[in-house]
Order: C-alpha cells, then sequence, then structure tokens
C-alpha cells in the first residue's frame, strides 16, 4: 500500500513539472516578438519611396515651378545621380524659357529670347530637400544663392560703372549700327528707358521706320516698297549690350528669328 502512495506521488510530482514548463514557454512568445517577425517589420517600414515614384515627384516638382509655369516648355530628364542616404537622389532635367530671367516675370520687362534651364532636383524620403537651376537659382525659396548674388556685387563693384545716359548713348549706336537700320532705317526716335534689375542696366526703347519689310540685311532678297514701322528694345548693362530685340521677333544681337 505504501509503495502505491508513493508511486501516485511520484506521478502526480512530474506531470505538474511537465504543465509549468509548457506554460513558462508560451509565455515568452507572447512577451518578445521573434527575431524573424522583428526584421520584417523593419524591413516593410513606411515612409519608403522607390526611384521611380521620386522621379516623378522631383518632375512634378518642376513643372510647378514659377520659372517653368511662366513660360517653360519641352521639359527633359536627363539624368540620375544617387545620394548619400539610402532613399535619396539628385535628378537632371532640362527645358526652354520663352524669355530670360526666373520665377514669376509678370511684372517685369522681358525680352523674347530663348533660354535654356538646368534643374537639379533632389528628393529624399519622397520630399523635395533641394532644387537649383543653373547653379544660381533656388527654386525652393524663389531667390538667386548667396554666394551668385555677391559674386555678382564684387563684379560690379571691379567694373567701371555707367550712367544712364552714357548707356543711352551705347544702346543708341547699336541701333544706328545694326544691320536693319543701315540697310534702310530712318527717322530713330528715343522713346523711353525702363529700369533693369541689376545697379547699372537699362532697357531702352526706340522706334525707327524702314523703306521696306524684313530684318537685318536684305540686299540680296526680293523686296517691296513699303514703310515699315520698327520698335527696338536695347538692354544695357555696365556699359554692355547684353540684349536687344526688334519688334518682340528679331534677335538684334544674333540676326535670327526668335524661335
Amino acid at each position: 500500500m505504501k509503495r502505491l502512495i508513493v508511486v501516485v506521488l511520484l506521478l502526480l510530482i512530474l506531470s505538474l513539472g511537465c504543465v509549468g514548463q509548457k506554460s513558462s514557454h508560451a509565455g515568452e512568445s507572447l512577451d518578445e516578438p521573434s527575431p524573424e517577425y522583428e526584421y520584417r517589420e523593419e524591413s516593410t517600414g513606411e515612409g519608403t519611396y522607390t526611384e521611380e515614384e521620386s522621379l516623378e515627384i522631383a518632375q512634378n516638382y518642376v513643372l510647378n515651378s514659377p520659372t517653368y509655369k511662366f513660360d517653360g516648355l519641352e521639359l527633359r530628364y536627363v539624368e540620375t545621380n544617387k545620394a548619400q542616404c539610402q532613399y535619396c537622389w539628385v535628378f537632371v532635367f532640362e527645358f526652354t524659357s520663352r524669355h530670360g530671367g526666373y520665377g514669376d516675370r509678370s511684372k517685369q520687362m522681358l525680352t523674347q529670347v530663348m533660354t535654356k534651364h538646368t534643374a537639379k532636383v533632389t528628393v529624399e524620403n519622397g520630399k523635395v530637400v533641394a532644387a537649383v537651376l543653373d547653379d544660381v537659382w533656388d527654386m525652393i525659396n524663389q531667390e538667386m544663392i548667396e554666394s551668385q548674388q555677391e559674386s555678382c556685387t564684387e563684379e560690379e563693384s571691379l567694373n567701371e560703372t555707367y550712367t544712364e545716359e552714357e548707356s543711352l548713348d551705347i544702346a543708341r549706336e547699336f541701333v544706328l549700327n545694326s544691320p536693319t537700320y543701315k540697310f534702310d532705317g530712318l527717322e530713330l526716335r528715343y522713346v523711353e528707358t525702363i529700369p533693369g534689375e541689376c545697379s547699372y542696366c537699362w532697357v531702352f526703347v526706340f522706334e525707327f521706320t524702314s523703306r521696306h519689310g524684313g530684318y537685318g540685311d536684305r540686299s540680296k532678297q526680293m523686296l517691296t516698297q513699303v514703310m515699315t514701322k520698327h520698335t527696338a528694345k536695347v538692354t544695357v548693362e555696365n556699359g554692355k549690350v547684353t540684349s536687344a530685340v526688334l519688334d518682340d521677333v528679331w534677335d538684334m544681337i544674333n540676326q535670327e528669328m526668335i524661335a
């Protein structure tokens, strides 16, 4: 009888030990995630963007930038450069503007000169963190980059300065010696002066008449004898003619129609 009681007690002790061991293991699995679960959760975290998605973000940014929206056309993707972080890229684009300058120029006096631009847009985890146009224009803050402003200021201080009157004489001589005026122009008349964007810059407006239609040297062309009125806009910057447009269609510097 005693032996039977001892055997029963031993069986009870053994069974209690096995139950306790099983419940302890189950507790561990509930309190802490397995290493496999932790790795899967980290690898599928939110906020990651593919290169293709980031390219689309950069492209839309340029399309909606003030410079492009004002008069940009023919946006073209050039290349992608990998940045230093995991989900960062620098996307390079090119496009053309119908006028010079940057940003919204609706209140500025503009010259119709086709201008090529290069935009570099940095996208980090789906956000545009830097955007520079032609290495001089901050597309995010819509202003000239400070280093570029300083260099322009230094250049202006080193260059010889010209008064408005002197610059007007330079602009007038430019028109008088232009192929269009020299061929058959007459009655050159000064109209007005428009202040430029820098300290010694002005846009001078003139009017004159030609005995024939057309532009430039037309000595080898068949001409109609029609008195034609012209308006010339000549930009002088620090004593140099930097832009000259006739009737908003003829580039007087390069002697060609504006595209």
